[in-house]
């Protein structure tokens, strides 16, 4: 798997998230990738899972002059989080993609952000 992901492991909790380059809004593929990168971390839980049309996409259409106007410039959802079973994502806070730029509107990626927010289960230590 080419990805540049972030791992944490602390007394058995587990965040992988990162850019997979495989879309979960199955714009490639019909969505084989993601559903093999599902089963492969399984028990792992997806954070940013939902049906294809209410998706968010995380890769920014056309940033680079070159690609506007070409249809590999689509927008994916490629950037994803799965967690432990032990770690949950509040219902109140739902996952969202946000517009990360530096404070002059700089773009500081070629994809969006994927924000979340956990809490451990009740019991977990």
């Amino acid at each position: 798997m080419d990805a540049r992901n972030i791992w944490l492991c602390r007394a058995g909790h587990v965040v992988v998230a990162g850019d997979f380059n495989v879309c979960a809004r199955r714009t490639k593929d019909q969505g084989q990738g993601y559903d093999s990168l599902k089963k492969g971390l399984s028990p792992l839980i997806p954070l940013y899972d939902a049906p294809a049309d209410v998706m968010s996409p995380t890769r920014r259409p056309a940033t680079k002059f070159w690609q506007r106007g070409k249809s590999k410039a689509k927008a994916g959802t490629i950037d994803h989080a799965f967690v432990s079973p032990s770690l949950r994502a509040p219902h109140a806070r739902p996952p969202s993609v946000v517009d990360w730029r530096c404070g002059d509107g700089t773009i500081v990626s070629d994809h969006l952000g994927l924000l979340f927010h956990l809490e451990l289960a009740s019991g977990a230590h």
